[in-house]
């Protein structure tokens, strides 16, 4: 437990971590709390600039994170990010002082109520009777400014100036004075400063002591510039903003804080306008300017708010400091950041805007990212501008908040202000809710209230007295940590001082005295009600150890922890059982002994036992007790611990084997069929010989290379030893029994160990290369050789092994042999025993391992000396087709290489383009192609089965005169033949894109006999789509493909080839088949047990049908027409003729009745459906149905075409009258003067003008001169082209010219040059319509047949008229139209 002295060194401590006073969270509830007079975090002076400036030393915000990390365990806590608790995050203090002092004031009448606040390192309250009270940092009152009978009105407005050395007041009737706080002189009285007859609304000092801004309630903004000539003072005022220009109804100066001194915004002077449209930026110095405008729309009863910021940005691999401007309306908070450019010029850069749910009064900012806000409900929250993220809301509705509506309606000066400055103002608190540091002040009606960010230790602090210890540590923890967290609520903590090793160390300390304090308060349970007490250990107990494990002092908590928990048994319990993941995670491998040893007691009574291996092969060998832990390992078989501690204590590697390798051979001797656990210690085993073979640490790790060198020369020695000393076993008896426990898992294990590097590099330790000693190669070879001499005699020479076993004998010899190029040495006979023992027909297991082992040896270039028809003779028969295609490869036998993959069901697919490949080499000899070509024909069956349409792509790619011999190789087979012309057409139309791609697909063509076979072929496997290929290709022969569609009843694709031939007739009958065909199947499958069909089929081929008539109707006589009509009548209505009432057939006839009628008169299929005895229903209303949906169907299209006729010529008719008027309307040039000479028309040697529709007018002499014209159609414009001239004038007068607005609509003329240049007279010629227009007016006047006098003449459309309405008659599918009818 902590000693008061560690609580006092705490204490100190708190301090160099940029926090509080730890007591700092009791001034919240004591009067005699003590206001900070410089909340500022950061003291003294800091350079600016970026390149100088250390941003770790200044005011910075740590991302921190309540939620636990993960570490290596599998079994951490893991807990999702929980909303802050309420004042964990902002401290609220009440200066009770202050308050105090006001209220007796107040009541002796000595001020007035609170209006206007201050602050600084003072603080000023301005009160409702025009006196001021000015209170120092120990909130003891300074001085008293001002006086109730000055008759001023209230304090409107307070500002100090940079050192809180002088404070101007305004009142509410416009009086303005300058005061030093240090003594209460009135130093300036400020009269005639703004517009006469107004009050004081805003006023502030900017960073220039000499200068200050002022509001008035006009919505002017005036500037002060104060000036002292010896102990004369004096001022001068300058009005910067008429509020006739808007009412400036919010006012904030950038005020630069002390550490960013230097900055170049700092002579710039900004300031920030509100007005009731907009907010504006402008700075004072050098000259008063404009530098940036934004909108600000919004409801007229929402003020607008403005603050200022320093932020930080990361600009690359620097920090940059910037000022930052918020402002908003109603719900919207816009931010930019600001940047200073030579020349004083300044531009803003637009940030995330920030959207709100609720209506906003007043903001302002209290670190770099955090704005307080306060709302129309008077909650204060918290936001974090970066992440828009809300840190925590204070409901402040009791602070009875001060708002400004009474200056905003300038009640002291007779209410002269605007609507809108009035209403806005109802809620104003710009005076009253400022900010200074890191801290937000409110004034309300009992004094002053403090919103801060708590300080890291302040928070702790929190914690901690609210008992919340869990929290507490989180929090902690997360600043160890250096964390992020999802939530916001801890990422505003400002630090002045960087984390170093020290405020590690301090932070570390405190975090161990919390979880000391949170055991003690645990076991204790002072003043807890519990309901379940292990329930209660279980919850927290676990993070108590969780939070230990990561501080530098783990161990020596644990300890105190295991003290205070040993109190009670069920804590301890928990305690212990808490330990586990972590020790098995290796987060604690040097735990107490003691600890230990009640672990392992817990463990093995909770039958825990492999929690307890796990955790034994963790720790270090000091921190168990050897007797105890081997004796629990022996009785339950935990040889992982066993090995472990063989190892670490006793360095002992071979002794684990001697144990374990009883075990195992315990079911050999008794010849008997192991068990699950003799099984896994067997593996186990295998396992361990691997590691120690390898170099490698058991179960994990590893280990320093003496110890491996060591260890793998114990393991070798042990294994290759015939007899070991001092034992009764027979010879290699370890070796002998693993062979015999599993033969093939143990070479495994042995392969490893010989291919893994630290075998060698741990033969290679210790041994130095001289002259007289081998080198470290041949040692580990021999190494090598010896274990193979052992395992041949054991298993080849020796009898007692299956054929299996021998098998994996020689599969890892081979694989050795292959590896180690020779330096492995095996008897010759028995390597071909060996050989023939891969490559037996008799044993089909493992067929692919014993391949690998061939094909390893083929490369390696161990089977040189057996010749390759031999070994071509053995791969053969065991369908060895890798080893066979290498052979091959060897010889160039490409076609034998074809074969082994097609051979190969895993490599079937790759023959395609391993053709494709040898074909296109230019490596390939002519005859090794043709060898490779014929042979592709002679197994061209297995490449279809395969892949029919990379088969086909392959032939026309390479082989296409091979075609027709393929063709009749699969003479016989049908489907075959099928499958390979469908994928040659498919490639050929590009269908397939996952094909082999084939160059200049699209130009391969097919004789007429191939197209033909195709057809047949199709006709026989895919009837449906012999349509779809017909329509698909260019040229065929019609005739012969119709035969073939004929024997094979393909009604669709027969249909289509008569059409086409133009035997209509014929394709008719073809079409009618099908559609009694398609009906007959589908009553059919009515009459089934199946679930019937519906009649979608027969409705499609109905369909194609009466397509098909539609189609040819025009070609055919009305006799023949009605004919096919009703013989698709007649098969239709078959079926309800006897009497097999269906639905979906009357809507079939109905529909097709509709369709006939566009193509059989309305009488003949009235007389056809009444008269003809096949349509006899066995009811009239049947009929009936029939003939008013015909009726129906008339109307309809009757009213439809009416309609349609009526909107074409009344759109024809509005346009051509536009172009009527167009042509009729007068041009008049806009330039009395000739385009092209620039000489005017007034003079009296004009003789003739001609003007152009585009308002250009020439001389005719200068047309003349330019052109050659002998009609008005051969003119142009001169400058633009255009070719009709509008009208010619000769002898004009000007204003004649002008004044003339319509001209006689004639047809137009060029007078003859001849009578031009004899000047005779001529009447004016006027030129309307072009030619074109005139023809088209004609066409159109002979195509309508009614008199040109009833034309209409309307501007809009048929369409766009108020009077029109379309009226339809209702489709024939309506039933509301059908019940009527019937």
């Amino acid at each position: 437990m902590s000693s008061p002295e560690e609580q006092r060194k705490l204490s100190r401590s708190s301090e160099e971590l940029g926090g509080s006073d730890p007591q700092g969270a009791e001034a919240e509830n004591m009067d005699e709390a003590h206001f900070s007079g410089d909340f500022d975090a950061a003291s003294g002076s800091t350079p600016f600039y970026c390149s100088e400036i250390n941003f770790n030393e200044i005011s910075d915000t740590l991302s921190i994170a309540s939620g636990i990390s993960s570490y290596s365990s599998a079994s951490r806590l893991r807990r999702s990010p929980k909303p802050p608790v309420k004042g964990s995050v902002v401290r609220h203090v009440h200066l009770r002082q202050i308050g105090a002092q006001l209220q007796r004031a107040f009541e002796v009448g000595e001020i007035g109520s609170p209006s206007a606040m201050a602050v600084s390192t003072l603080v000023a309250i301005g009160t409702s009777n025009g006196v001021t009270l000015v209170f120092d940092s120990e909130q003891t009152l300074k001085c008293k400014l001002g006086s109730a009978e000055s008759g001023h009105g209230l304090v409107s407005a307070v500002s100090f100036n940079t050192d809180a050395s002088r404070v101007i007041i305004g009142h509410s009737k416009g009086h303005m004075t300058m005061w030093d706080t240090s003594n209460g002189k009135l130093l300036r009285n400020l009269a005639e400063v703004h517009s006469p007859g107004h009050g004081v609304l805003l006023l502030s000092f900017t960073d220039d002591p000499t200068i200050a801004v002022v509001t008035d309630t006009g919505g002017s903004v005036f500037e002060i510039a104060f000036k002292k000539l010896l102990t004369s003072r004096s001022y001068e005022s300058e009005c910067i903003f008429s509020g006739s220009r808007g009412e400036v109804c919010a006012m904030e100066p950038l005020r630069v804080p002390k550490k960013f001194r230097g900055h170049p915004v700092e002579n710039l002077s900004l300031v920030a306008l509100g007005t009731v449209t907009k907010c504006i930026v402008i700075h004072l110095k050098p000259l008063v300017t404009v530098v940036f405008t934004h909108q600000l729309r919004a409801e007229t009863d929402t003020i607008p708010v403005l603050a200022w910021q320093f932020s930080f940005f990361q600009e690359g691999a620097r920090k940059v400091c910037s000022p930052v401007l918020a402002f908003g309306r109603k719900s919207i908070i816009y931010l930019f950041r600001v940047h200073t450019h030579g020349n004083n010029k300044v531009t803003f850069e637009p940030l995330p805007t920030l959207q709100v749910s609720y209506i906003i009064r007043n903001i302002c900012f209290i670190n770099y990212k955090t704005l307080a806000i306060l709302d129309q409900k008077e909650t204060l929250r918290f936001l974090d501008a970066r992440l828009d993220e809300q840190v925590e809301a204070i409901d402040c509705s009791e602070l009875d908040i001060v708002y400004e509506g009474s200056r905003y309606r300038a009640e002291d000066t007779g209410g002269n202000v605007s609507k809108a400055m009035a209403v806005i103002g109802e809620t104003a608190c710009s005076n009253t809710m400022v900010s200074f540091g890191s801290q937000c002040l409110i004034l309300g009606g009992r004094g002053i209230h403090i919103y801060s960010i708590r300080s890291w230790t302040d928070r702790v602090n929190f914690f901690s007295k609210q008992k919340m210890y869990s929290e507490a540590l989180r929090f902690a923890i997360s600043y160890y940590n250096d964390e992020i967290e999802s939530t916001s609520s801890n990422r505003v903590i400002e630090i002045v001082t960087p984390k170093t090793e020290r405020s590690q160390a301090l932070v570390a300390e405190k975090i161990a005295l919390l979880i000391e304090e949170f055991a003690l308060y645990l076991v204790g349970r002072e003043g807890q009600k519990i309901d379940n007490l292990l329930t209660y250990y279980a919850q927290n107990v676990p993070l108590c150890i969780h939070y230990a494990v990561i501080l530098p002092s783990k161990y020596q908590i644990l300890d105190a922890l295991y003290e205070l928990f040993a109190q009670d048994p069920m804590a301890l319990t928990v305690f212990l059982s808490s330990l586990q993941p972590y020790i098995s995670g290796g987060d604690l491998p040097e735990m107490n002994p003691v600890i230990i040893k009640d672990f392992v007691n817990l463990l093995s009574c909770e039958n825990k036992f492999g929690e307890l291996e796990r955790s034994l092969v963790q720790l270090a060998i000091t921190s168990i007790d050897i007797h105890q832990v081997m004796t629990v390992c022996k009785e339950n078989r935990l040889y992982d611990a066993i090995i472990h501690i063989h190892n670490k204590a006793m360095l002992d590697y071979t002794g684990p084997i001697e144990e374990m390798v009883d075990i195992v051979a315990a079911p050999l001797n008794e010849k008997r069929e192991p068990n699950y656990a003799e099984i896994e210690v067997g593996n186990k085993l295998f396992v361990y010989i691997s590691c120690c073979l390898a170099g490698a640490a058991y179960p994990c790790g590893e280990l320093e290379p003496d110890v491996a060198r060591r260890t793998k020369e114990a393991i070798v020695e042990y294994l290759t030893v015939s007899v070991p000393p001092h034992s009764r076993r027979g010879p290699f008896y370890c070796l002998r029994t693993l062979l015999h426990f599993n033969a093939r898992e143990f070479l495994n294990v042995l392969s490893l160990a010989f291919e893994d590097e630290r075998f060698e590099s741990a033969e290679d330790q210790g041994l130095e290369e001289t002259d007289s000693s081998p080198s470290p190669f041949l040692v580990v070879n021999q190494h090598r050789q010896r274990i193979v001499d052992i395992l041949l005699q054991l298993m080849v020479r020796e009898e007692g092994f299956e054929t299996h076993e021998m098998g994996a004998l020689f599969t890892f010899l081979a694989r050795q042999m292959a590896k180690r190029e020779g330096s492995i040495q095996v008897d010759k006979q028995l390597f071909e025993q060996v050989v023939e023992y891969l490559t037996s027909v008799e044993d089909e297991s493992r067929m692919e391992e014993r391949q690998q082992a061939m094909m390893e040896l083929l490369t390696s270039g161990g089977l040189n000396d057996i010749p390759v028809d031999r070994l071509l003779e053995l791969a053969e028969p065991a369908r060895f087709y890798r080893v066979c295609e290498l052979l091959y490869e060897r010889q160039r036998r490409f076609d034998k290489v074809l074969l082994c993959y097609l051979n190969d069901p895993a490599r079937r697919v790759q023959s395609f383009s391993y053709v494709m490949q040898i074909l296109n080499s230019a490596d390939t000899k002519p005859h090794e192609k043709e060898q490779l070509e014929a042979q592709v024909v002679n197994v061209i069956e297995e490449f279809i089965q395969v892949d029919a349409v990379a088969t086909a792509a392959l032939v026309i790619d390479l082989l296409p005169r091979h075609v027709n011999t393929m063709l009749t190789k699969l003479e016989g087979m049908p489907e075959t033949q099928y499958h390979f012309l469908d994928g040659a057409y498919k490639v050929a139309t590009g269908e397939c894109q996952n094909a082999i791609s084939v160059k200049d697909a699209e130009t391969v063509t097919m004789s007429p006999d191939i197209q033909e076979k195709y057809v047949e072929l199709k006709c026989m496997f895919d009837p449906n789509g012999v349509l779809a290929f017909l329509k698909s290709i260019e040229y065929f022969r019609e005739h012969e493909v119709l035969v073939i569609c004929r024997s094979h009843d393909v009604h669709e694709a027969t249909a289509f080839l008569l059409e086409k031939l133009g035997e209509t007739r014929e394709a008719f009958e073809s079409y009618l088949s099908l559609v009694s065909d398609c009906i007959q199947r589908w009553l059919e499958s009515l009459e089934s047990i199946a679930p019937p069909a519906n009649c979608d089929a027969v409705s499609d081929t109905l369909g194609k049908v009466v397509y098909f008539l539609q189609r040819n109707c025009a070609s055919l006589e009305i006799e023949e027409r009605e004919t096919m009509w009703f013989r698709l009548l007649d098969v239709l209505m078959v079926p309800q003729k006897n009497s097999f009432d269906r639905v979906d057939l009357k809507e079939l006839t109905s529909s097709l009745l509709n369709a006939m009628m566009g193509y059989v008169t309305p009488h003949s299929i009235l007389t056809k459906v009444m008269s003809d005895p096949v349509y006899n229903l066995s009811e009239f209303k049947e009929v009936r149905r029939f003939i008013g949906a015909m009726i129906e169907t008339y109307n309809f299209e009757q009213i439809m075409l009416s309609t349609t006729n009526n909107l074409i010529q009344g759109d024809v008719s509005c346009k051509l009258m536009d172009l009527k008027k167009l042509a009729n309307r007068a041009v008049v040039a806009p330039v009395a003067s000739c385009a092209s000479c620039i000489k005017s028309f007034s003079t009296s040697d004009v003789q003739e003008v001609i003007v152009f529709r585009c308002g250009h007018a020439y001389h005719r002499e200068c047309i003349d001169h330019k052109l050659e014209a002998t009609s008005a159609a051969e003119l142009k414009c001169l400058k633009c082209g255009r070719m009709t001239s509008l009208f010619f004038l000769q002898n004009h007068d000007v204003k004649q010219f002008k004044s003339q607005r319509r001209v006689r609509i004639i047809q137009p003329k060029l007078r003859p040059r001849e009578d031009y240049l004899q000047k005779k007279e001529s009447t004016t010629v006027f030129s309307t319509l072009s030619p074109a227009q005139i023809e088209a007016l004609d066409n159109f006047k002979a195509s309508q047949q009614i008199p040109p006098d009833e034309l209409r003449t309307r501007t809009m459309t048929l369409l766009s008229r108020d009077d029109f309405r379309l009226k339809l008659c209702p489709s024939p599918d309506n039933p509301r139209a059908m019940e009527l009818l019937s």
